[in-house]
């Protein structure tokens, strides 16, 4: 779902109706001389999607729902959160209706509740590739925070909006033994410091001061 002008072209030699482009995301081929064109980058298992190698993104992390070893998410930069329900086979991006526009660029990492089926937690931002710095002038200032799912990662709403409507979460853990019913969590904010939340991610309180 991004995607920009083809960056470039080539046509066959011998058979001018078989083109290929390539841009920012995809490869698309066409075998009618431009007429149509299909992505070469990925294909259709019927359920969801898989990989053909052409992968242009970077992987945050891989997370198993402890719950259900089937349903499992990939945290990407640029695509954001994908899931998975049959073990790997074939993914689909999660929904990110009820989340701000910004956030669902990137998804740095994920944490579910150990003792709660499908109540999981993610920090996203729409600040890309962290660390590299290239990136910290790029994409406007970096707005994100942590989103909630409570149906195993299926719908997202925000847990709160972050310490700071330009925070850029990049990591979050669990402890796990925290009460079920306000758990303990902890946020590493980019430039920023360590969070911590006392209410399932509802709101924060600075922690890191002192630290070097």
């Amino acid at each position: 779902d991004y995607a920009e002008e083809p960056k470039s072209m080539a046509v066959d030699d011998t058979n001018p109706d078989l083109v290929y482009t390539g841009d920012l995301a995809r490869v698309m081929r066409s075998v009618d001389g431009g007429k149509n064109w299909f992505g070469v980058f990925t294909q259709s298992t019927g359920n969801g999607w898989t990989t053909t190698g052409l992968d242009v993104t970077t992987c945050y992390g891989i997370h198993f729902d402890p719950f259900d070893p089937k349903r499992i998410f990939i945290g990407y930069t640029d695509i954001g959160l994908m899931r998975s329900e049959d073990g790997g086979e074939s993914w689909k991006g999660v929904s990110t209706a009820g989340l701000p526009g910004g956030w669902r660029h990137n998804t740095y990492w994920v944490e579910f509740d150990p003792a709660v089926k499908g109540r999981m937690w993610a920090v996203m931002s729409s600040k890309h590739d962290l660390p590299r710095g290239r990136t910290l002038n790029l994409y406007g200032g970096g707005e994100g925070g942590v989103a909630l799912s409570v149906d195993g990662g299926h719908t997202w709403k925000p847990a709160s909006h972050g310490p700071s409507s330009s925070a850029v979460p990049t990591h979050i853990l669990l402890d796990p033994k925290s009460p079920v019913s306000a758990r303990v969590l902890y946020i590493t904010v980019f430039g920023n410091g360590v969070y911590k939340s006392t209410d399932g991610g509802q709101s924060w309180v600075r922690k890191s001061d002192g630290l070097p």
